[in-house]
């Protein structure tokens, strides 16, 4: 693989363990332990995902009955046209991952 190719990859990989966050995020899961069981998938796969693993059609297609307005297009492309605006909206926001608060000193 070229670095050309294995940078666009590795970018790639980024992007979609960017938009699981999100949507672990729009779907108010505190925790990844939560998220795979919503999902109905086990913790290790969502963690593969996590970290940038492939969504496959399955699971895109669950997504897609899980969230009113998401599109294949978002989950596998990142593409908005499609979506409903409010939506967009909200998946557009942060991609912090949820953690504990922390306490000022």
């Amino acid at each position: 693989m070229s670095i050309m190719a294995r940078e666009k990859w590795l970018g790639e990989e980024a992007q979609t363990a960017q938009r699981m966050r999100q949507l672990q995020l729009l779907l108010g899961h505190e925790t990844d332990t939560a998220f795979a069981k919503d999902l109905d998938i086990s913790l290790s796969r969502l963690n593969n995902l996590m970290h940038g693993a492939p969504i496959g059609k399955d699971l895109a297609f669950r997504l897609v009955n899980r969230v009113p307005g998401l599109t294949l297009d978002w989950i596998w492309f990142g593409k908005t046209d499609g979506l409903p605006v409010q939506l967009a909206r909200s998946l557009d926001g942060p991609t912090i991952r949820p953690g504990k608060p922390r306490t000022r000193f």
